[in-house]
């Protein structure tokens, strides 16, 4: 089960998931289990500030201390009985830290003629751009980029 672990692990590409496999060992979950993960959360980059889980394989946690130690450090502990399972679940896990693909698609171009300040409902006040459409479509559902001398300076999402 060990094996078939690290070679899921392996089998993502590094440059989507950055995965650290930090302790593999067999018996209960044990305290240094649930230390060892919060420490590495700890020295972690995670931008999701989401913490490492401890995936357990056919055992249980080593009582009530390492239970309210997890739950008071925040540290998921996830038990399976099947390793096909606990290796779906892992796969779920990792996959889910995949950034969605997207997709840039050019519609039309549009020139700057002027800007202005324009205020609306409730007082708020945003910058507002004229333009003149120069080839293709512009959509108002569209997403946009503001270029200038090449260099995106502001992006808006619809």
């Amino acid at each position: 089960s060990i094996a078939a672990v690290q070679e899921l692990i392996a089998s993502l590409p590094d440059e989507k998931v950055k995965t650290k496999l930090i302790h593999i060992d067999v018996g209960p979950v044990t305290l240094h289990d649930v230390e060892l993960a919060n420490s590495a959360n700890a020295e972690s980059s995670n931008q999701s500030n989401e913490p490492a889980p401890i995936f357990a394989f056919n055992v249980n946690t080593n009582g009530g201390d390492v239970n309210a130690l997890a739950k008071r450090e925040n540290i998921s502990v996830r038990k399976h009985k099947v390793i096909y399972a606990m290796l779906d679940d892992l796969q779920a896990l990792l996959t889910s830290k995949i950034p969605p693909k997207t997709e840039n698609k050019i519609q039309g171009t549009a020139i700057v003629k002027q800007s202005f300040e324009m205020t609306f409902k409730a007082g708020v006040k945003q910058q507002v751009a004229g333009c003149a459409v120069e080839q293709g479509t512009l959509l108002l559902s569209g997403s946009y980029h503001v270029k200038r001398n090449g260099a995106i300076v502001h992006t808006q999402h619809k």
